[in-house]
C-alpha cells in the first residue's frame, strides 16, 4: 500500500470513528466520547493522537449540545 492509499484509508477510518460517535447520546460528556473515540481508533487499527482525539471529542459534543438545544 503506497503512503497516499495508507492516508487515505486512515483519513476514512477517522471519519468513520467520528461520525460513530456522532450518533450516541446526546448528553455524552467529552469524557465519553474521548473514550469511545479512543476504543473505536484502536478498533479500526489507526494511532490518533491525543490532543486529535481530544479535539474531535470536543468537536462531537458541541454538536451534539446545539442539537439538544434546537
Amino acid at each position: 500500500m503506497s503512503n497516499s492509499e495508507e492516508a487515505d484509508a486512515r483519513s476514512d477510518a477517522v471519519e468513520n470513528v467520528k461520525e460513530r460517535a456522532e450518533s450516541w447520546d446526546p448528553g455524552a460528556e467529552p469524557e465519553t466520547v474521548e473514550q469511545h473515540l479512543r476504543e473505536g481508533f484502536e478498533q479500526a487499527g489507526v494511532d490518533v493522537p491525543e490532543q486529535d482525539v481530544e479535539r474531535i471529542a470536543d468537536e462531537v459534543h458541541k454538536e451534539k449540545d446545539a442539537q439538544i438545544e434546537e
